[in-house]
C-alpha cells in the first residue's frame, strides 16, 4: 500500500474515532435529561401528594374544630346591647372566636339586666361580687376568660373545662389535668362537692331538674357548661 493510501486510510479512520465518544456523549446526555427529567415529575408528584395530605388534614382539624348546635337558643336583647364592647374585648386580649361564648357566658351570669357587673367578674379580679361596672366587667370577664383559654391549652385541657373554670376558678383546670385532662359532668360535680364539703342547694333549672330533681352543690355552678353551650350555635374545641 502506497504512502498516499495509507496517510487517507488512517486519516479516515482517525475521524471515525473522533465521532464514537461524541455519540456516546450525546446518548449520555439524553438519559441525564430523561432522568432528570424523571426526577422532577416524581418529586412534583409528591409535592401534590403532601399538599394533598395537607389540605385534607386542615380540612379534617377544621370540622373538628367547630360543629353546629341547631338547637341552640338566641341570647336576650339585653345581653346583645354589649355585644359592641364583647367585639372590642374580645379583640383585645385576642379570644374574638369566641365571641359566642362571652355572649352566653353574660346571658348565664346576669342576662344582661339585674347588676352592673354583667358577667359577674368582679370576684375573677379579686374584688367583692358586683363591684364592677358594666365596661369594666365586660373588660374583666373577657381577660378571665382568655386566661381560662390560655391555662387550659397550656395544660392540655379543653374548652369545656375552661368555660367551667370561668364559674369555678382556674383552679378546676389543675383538677382536670390531674384526672384525665377532659371535662365531664362528674368531674364539675365531684370538684363542687369537695369544694363545698358536700353542701348543697335548691337550682330549679329545667337542667338540673331533669337530671337529679332540681339542687346542685352550694360551690360555683356545676351545670355551668351545658347552661353556656345551649346559648352557642358553633360549638369549639379548643386549638
Amino acid at each position: 500500500m502506497s504512502n498516499a493510501k495509507r496517510r487517507k486510510t488512517s486519516a479516515y479512520k482517525g475521524s471515525y474515532r473522533r465521532k464514537k465518544p461524541t455519540h456516546r456523549k450525546s446518548v449520555s446526555r439524553r438519559k441525564q435529561i430523561r432522568q432528570h427529567s424523571r426526577t422532577i415529575i416524581l418529586l412534583f408528584v409528591v409535592i401534590i401528594i403532601v399538599l394533598t395530605i395537607v389540605i385534607s388534614a386542615s380540612v379534617s382539624h377544621k370540622r373538628k374544630m367547630a360543629s353546629l348546635n341547631e338547637d341552640a337558643i338566641e341570647v336576650s336583647q339585653s345581653v346583645m346591647t354589649y355585644e359592641d364592647l364583647i367585639d372590642h374585648y374580645a379583640k383585645k386580649y385576642d379570644i374574638e372566636e369566641y365571641k359566642e361564648y362571652l355572649l352566653a357566658i353574660m346571658e348565664v351570669e346576669s342576662g344582661g339586666y339585674g347588676s352592673s357587673d354583667v358577667m359577674q367578674s368582679s370576684e375573677s379580679a379579686g374584688l367583692p361580687m358586683d363591684t364592677l361596672a358594666e365596661e369594666a366587667s365586660i373588660e374583666q370577664g373577657c381577660e378571665h376568660f382568655a386566661e381560662c383559654l390560655a391555662e387550659a391549652q397550656e395544660k392540655d385541657c379543653d374548652l369545656k373545662t375552661a368555660i367551667q373554670a370561668y364559674n369555678y376558678g382556674k383552679g378546676f383546670i389543675s383538677y382536670v389535668a390531674e384526672n384525665g385532662g377532659e371535662y365531664t359532668f362528674e368531674l364539675a360535680e365531684a370538684f363542687a362537692r369537695e369544694q363545698s364539703g358536700g353542701a348543697t342547694t335548691e337550682f330549679n333549672a329545667e337542667i338540673a331538674i331533669e337530671r337529679n330533681g332540681g339542687w346542685r352543690y352550694s360551690y360555683g355552678n356545676m351545670f355551668y357548661v351545658p347552661l353556656v353551650e345551649q346559648y352557642v350555635t358553633i360549638v369549639r374545641e379548643l386549638e
